[in-house]
């Protein structure tokens, strides 16, 4: 297989992965499974309780598995916080999904 093909199969791959949106509203806590076209495929959500550190990569991980899909499957992962989300789990959010973009950008690279 030449190098555009290859090229070509991996764009075309990223186009069908799904986007996983984690948002924080006061204290709810919700998921999505999103398409290219933004509509949700699944769903899930739970109030925190002051334990999202310890809730979060589980609740992905849950997600992801009810749907057949695991970290790699995922195109891009974002983060959206409004109302009163406290400080840390506003960080909390953050981070998760910086480090999961790098984790699923440095294994394109390998």
């Amino acid at each position: 297989m030449t190098d555009f093909y290859r090229e070509l199969k991996h764009i075309d791959s990223n186009i069908m992965k799904p986007k996983l949106k984690i948002e924080i509203v006061d204290n709810k806590i919700s998921l999505f499974l999103l398409d290219k076209n933004k509509n949700i495929i699944s769903k899930t959500a739970w109030t925190d309780d002051r334990d999202l550190s310890e809730k979060l990569l589980r609740k992905i991980d849950l997600l992801l598995r009810k749907n057949k899909l695991a970290i790699n499957n995922i195109s891009k992962f974002d983060f959206v916080s409004s109302g009163k989300c406290g400080f840390t789990a506003r960080q909390i959010g953050e981070i998760t999904v910086k480090i999961l973009n790098f984790r699923n950008s440095v294994k394109k690279l390998t």
